[in-house]
């Protein structure tokens, strides 16, 4: 069997609750800590694949890493975004990564719902570009195409970059990527509108002041992407790889507005999956634990596996251990300022505590973004630790 037969194997174990024969050790990063490792900068290499690869691969002869949330970058093709004047994702400060900076995303008015209500397939296709890109009218058509073309020629590159890393973190390294086939993502219709038209500031006051309007509009865009979320029954019937989703706004609302705006969407979009035997994913940003009652109490049993962020994990394993599996571990305030041996210390004490019993995943706390982030002694410390002792 291969190490990522393994891998998957042991995922597989920990989500049943099943103590694996190894515990599965996750590393969860963007370019930023790979890029620092590497002593390269992103920006002036992110359009030669070669390079990205050699550069992000680098740290895996040193950190032991059974599995990744992903095997791609997971940063955004910038450069083609910027071409296309969208400065939604800039380089960050140490130029290591790509980070996504809401305020230079424009964002619709709170009159925006009734057009999404009246034709949400109008909207996404038509209004919704043409706000995101205003040169799309302003400019003749083959300026337009002038930028399109060259934003998918840089697109293509970058591209090509997370497909050399993807093969080469599983071939060379093993590496197995949770979410790299996934064969069915609910993304809520509320992130949807929280991340890209209305944003924080306006979706979390529409959901005071206009609620009704608000629901009515995340269900014309949920009934608009379900071609998009339709599958082959045939692929749901192996647990992996899972379907998954992602909590974005969730960290911000009521356990009451989690049933209305976000609960319901992932009944229909995941339930039937669930009951055939697949198994999901989810990705919590900020603080969840308010929310994890309802998914506890609303999926089938050891069906879920939750990447924590910011909630305790000690606490979330002891509250809904028996029911949920957790992608959690190492504190990054830890990981980034204390002391080698500090590090070594609490990684110890995670597994003594969230191992015992399975539903258990080691990763960090939060996924890394900067390459300064972490204290790089200390990282490739602890995940050394880490997959010592991972082993029964």
């Amino acid at each position: 069997m291969s190490k990522i037969e393994k891998t998957k194997k042991n995922i597989l174990d920990a989500i049943n609750h099943v103590e694996p024969e190894k515990v599965p050790v996750i590393f969860s990063t963007t370019s930023g800590v790979p890029m620092r490792y590497a002593g390269v900068d992103y920006d002036e290499i992110a359009l030669d694949p070669a390079a990205v690869c050699d550069a992000f691969c680098k740290i895996f002869d040193v950190l032991p890493t059974d599995a990744m949330i992903t095997t791609n970058t997971e940063n955004a093709p910038y450069k083609g975004l910027q071409t296309m004047e969208l400065m939604t994702f800039i380089i960050s400060r140490d130029h290591t990564t790509v980070v996504h900076d809401q305020t230079n995303q424009p964002f619709f008015g709170e009159d925006v719902y009734d057009e999404i209500i009246a034709d949400a397939g109008k909207f996404i296709t038509k209004t919704y570009p043409e706000f995101k890109f205003p040169y799309l009218k302003e400019k003749s058509r083959e300026e337009v195409y002038g930028i399109v073309k060259e934003a998918v020629k840089t697109g293509e590159l970058m591209y090509q970059a997370d497909q050399a890393i993807a093969d080469r973190l599983r071939e060379q390294y093993g590496i197995y990527g949770i979410d790299d086939e996934m064969p069915l993502y609910c993304y809520s219709p509320l992130d949807t509108i929280f991340d890209h038209i209305r944003g924080i500031r306006g979706t979390l006051l529409d959901m005071r002041k206009r609620p009704d309007k608000l629901a009515a509009a995340c269900d014309a865009l949920w009934e608009y992407g379900k071609d998009a979320r339709a599958y082959d029954p045939a692929d749901m019937a192996e647990p992996l790889p899972v379907a998954g989703t992602t909590f974005h706004a969730e960290c911000f609302i009521s356990p009451k507005q989690f049933e209305r705006f976000t609960l319901k969407y992932l009944i229909d979009g995941l339930t039937p999956a669930l009951n055939a035997g697949k198994k999901a994913y989810v990705l919590g940003e900020g603080s969840i634990a308010h929310v994890l009652d309802l998914l506890a109490d609303t999926f089938p049993k050891h069906s879920l596996i939750v990447n924590l962020d910011t909630d305790d994990s000690f606490e979330m394993k002891k509250k809904y251990g028996e029911k949920l599996a957790f992608i959690t571990g190492m504190d990054m305030a830890i990981l980034q300022q204390g002391t080698k041996e500090q590090c070594l210390d609490y990684v110890k004490r995670v597994f003594n505590e969230l191992a015992p019993g399975g539903g258990f995943v080691f990763s960090t706390n939060q996924m890394m973004v900067s390459g300064k982030d972490v204290n790089l002694e200390n990282l490739i410390a602890i995940y050394q630790e880490a997959d010592r002792l991972s082993r029964k």
